[in-house]
């Protein structure tokens, strides 16, 4: 086996001969640059054997960029030409070539070794100092003279992590949806795992998770910011990859109108909406709708006015919201519309005389109203915060058949009022079933009475034999719905028409008869006395009066004392037939008995009433004899007393004093002044009431 040299291009290239097989097996051993003062060195036929040796100082694991030291030494013993070539196996690469005469590099080929110091002590020992780069991590290393090749020397290359970003920043996720994060490690020895961090967070140095990815279930809007992945081992930690987290929403909304929003009818209502929070927070679409037409958008803006609002427009209105994300949540907004009250409206309520009656209204107000029912100014019955009232009446008359009066306050506004009308099916009544008239021949009368009925009643008169009667006028006028007014009148009564004639009065649901006795007029019917009531100085008399026969009448009181009259009143007018009166006879004479009676008078005479008897108290008499005598005995002692003083204080002086004391005269007896004013009363003088 021997080495050949190929020169090309200024460089040679040596290859190995194996004669015996009489082929060329070539192998690349080294390249090396041909000087103008070298000739090409003829080599003999060598042998590659142990005895060189690659030694690495201080040691061939090292921090990157380290300057280590490559010290290759040949054998001693060594033929071959004193040049060294370091190299990088697999793949291979050439770190530099020495030469003994030059100790410098030469043929270089890895561009990452920075070599900055060689030197070549002896034909035997060749050193390189070279700056470790991070790719020499499990790299091997030897280096070979022509013939002989060193150890190989791995390299373990330590050096600062590094990590960088696989997801994009920004990072974009929708809220609820899984947000995750990747960085990956690179140049790490020794590796170590990457740590996330939360630059948002309070404690900045927290640590959120350990690991390649770091994942976010369901996140939520206040995830949104930046995370670092960092890498760290023993000689230090790597810069941190940043990825920003923007976290994309839909709007929240906050109404600016209070609920309930009360307005009244006919104002301009305004419901605002707001929004609180969105992401993104452009591009906002809005939406209002009835809650109870939830199909039909009233108005696309934040502020929805309702100009001149009625009430039917009250209900619950709701806002919404919209981005690219979603919809936000609907806000509510109950708009309640104040108006007055608003009684319902019917017909007449008609029923049957005894049926039991519930009279009913719908009241339409806001706030609710409080209501009361009359019976002309009379109050039935009242009810606070009510939408629907009810009277009741358990058993209907005839008389009930009215307008009643309801009405309805709320704060909007008072006493709005509604007739309720009620009219009851009944039979007529007549105010008075029986009537006398008296009168004189050749004259007239003429009357009337009232009727209570419905429906509207028919009448007729008759005799008590059933003829018609003849020759009166009747008519018959309505004065309210169910009342009327009968009307007779006869110009001249004869002789002969005396009697009796009814008046029949009926509808379909029943009948009346009213009773008329026509008689010749007269004096009055004698008054009943009742009672007599004597004081001192007066007397009360009480009577009852009776039919006039059909002529006004008065009466007088009168009393007698032995069969003679002692006074009498003045006229007193008739209170009607039936009726209680009263008198009161004055100036009287005390313990006196009296007979007293009522006579009643019309123009056709007089007529008495029965006598009663009654005596007058006695008159009271008032002693002031001790009174007198106490105060003549007081005056004398007072007068002592001072003449007494005056003689202790003043003893030098002498003083004769003459006092006369005029009797006092004993006082009369005095009525009391009841008794005065009754006695200045003039005889003859009456009270009634």
């Amino acid at each position: 086996m021997i080495y050949v040299c190929i020169l090309h291009k200024g460089f040679c290239t040596f290859q190995i001969v194996n004669v015996e097989n009489k082929f060329w097996d070539t192998m690349v051993l080294g390249i090396y640059q041909l000087f103008s003062s070298r000739c090409l060195y003829l080599l003999s036929m060598a042998y590659i054997t142990a005895g060189t040796t690659l030694t690495v100082l201080p040691s061939s694991s090292v921090k990157v960029n380290q300057s280590v030291t490559l010290q290759c030494e040949l054998d001693a013993n060594s033929s071959s030409p004193p040049i060294v070539s370091f190299e990088i196996q697999s793949p291979f690469s050439s770190i530099c070539t020495l030469d003994s005469s030059h100790g410098e590099c030469r043929n270089t080929s890895d561009p990452f070794v920075n070599i900055f110091n060689t030197s070549c002590p002896s034909t035997t020992r060749f050193i390189i100092q070279v700056i470790v780069p991070s790719n020499w991590n499990n790299v091997s290393v030897l280096c070979q003279s022509l013939s002989k090749k060193s150890n190989n020397v791995v390299f373990i290359v330590k050096d600062i992590p590094e990590v960088e970003s696989n997801t994009s920043s920004p990072y974009i996720v929708l809220e609820g949806q899984t947000a995750t994060l990747v960085c990956s490690l690179t140049n790490a020895n020794p590796t170590a795992n990457i740590t996330w961090r939360w630059i948002k967070t309070d404690i900045p140095n927290a640590v959120l998770h350990n690991g390649h990815s770091y994942i976010i279930p369901n996140i939520t809007r206040e995830r949104s910011g930046s995370y670092n992945c960092t890498v760290s081992n023993s000689l230090g930690i790597s810069n941190a990859a940043t990825i920003k987290v923007h976290v994309l929403y839909k709007p929240e909304v906050r109404s600016l109108t209070p609920s309930p929003y009360k307005i009244i009818e006919g104002e301009t209502s305004t419901l605002e909406c707001t929004v609180t929070d969105a992401n993104p927070s452009t591009n906002i679409t809005w939406k209002w709708i009835k809650i109870a037409s939830p199909n039909m958008v009233l108005y696309n803006g934040p502020n929805y006015t309702i100009p001149n609002i009625q009430r039917g427009r009250s209900g619950s209105y709701s806002c919404t919201a919209s981005n690219s994300v979603g919809t936000s949540e609907a806000v509510k907004v109950i708009i309640d519309v104040l108006y007055k009250p608003f009684i319902e409206e019917k017909m007449e309520t008609v029923v049957n005389e005894s049926n039991k009656v519930i009279l009913t209204r719908v009241i339409d107000s806001n706030p609710l109203s409080n209501v009361s029912w009359y019976d002309g100014p009379n109050l039935l019955k009242s009810e606070i915060t009510v939408n629907t009232t009810s009277f009741v009446i358990a058993k209907a008359r005839c008389t009930d058949t009215k307008n009643f009066t309801l009405t309805a306050s709320n704060v909007m506004q008072r006493n709005v009022s509604s007739l309720i009308e009620l009219i009851v099916n009944c039979k007529p009544i007549s105010d008075i079933n029986n009537i006398t008239l008296e009168v004189l021949d050749d004259t007239g009368f003429a009357f009337s009475t009232t009727i209570i009925a419905y429906p509207k009643p028919d009448y007729v008169l008759m005799t008590d034999d059933g003829t018609i009667s003849n020759g009166i006028e009747h008519n018959m006028t309505v004065n309210a719905v169910n009342n009327y007014t009968i009307y007779i009148t006869k110009t001249s009564v004869k002789p002969g028409e005396y009697g009796k004639f009814v008046i029949y009065v009926n509808n379909a649901f029943g009948e009346t008869s009213i009773s008329v006795n026509l008689v010749p007029q007269k004096k009055p019917t004698s008054p009943r006395l009742l009672t007599v009531a004597c004081n001192v100085w007066t007397a009360k008399i009480q009577w009852m009066s009776f039919f006039n026969s059909g002529d006004h009448q008065t009466f007088t009181v009168h009393s007698l004392i032995a069969q003679q009259e002692a006074s009498r009143s003045e006229a007193i007018q008739d209170l009607g037939e039936n009726k209680l009166h009263y008198a009161h006879l004055l100036n009287l004479q005390p313990s006196t008995e009296y007979m007293f009676y009522v006579v009643a008078q019309n123009r056709h005479g007089n007529s008495s009433s029965e006598m009663k008897a009654c005596r007058t108290l006695p008159e009271e008499y008032t002693n002031y004899n001790h009174i007198v005598g106490g105060s003549f005995a007081g005056t004398i002692l007072l007068v002592v007393l001072v003449l007494v003083t005056v003689f202790l204080i003043r003893r030098r002086y002498a003083c004769t004093c003459k006092i006369k004391v005029k009797p006092v005269q004993q006082m009369k007896t005095i009525h009391t002044t009841q008794q005065l004013q009754n006695k200045k009363v003039q005889k003859g003088t009456y009270m009634t009431n």
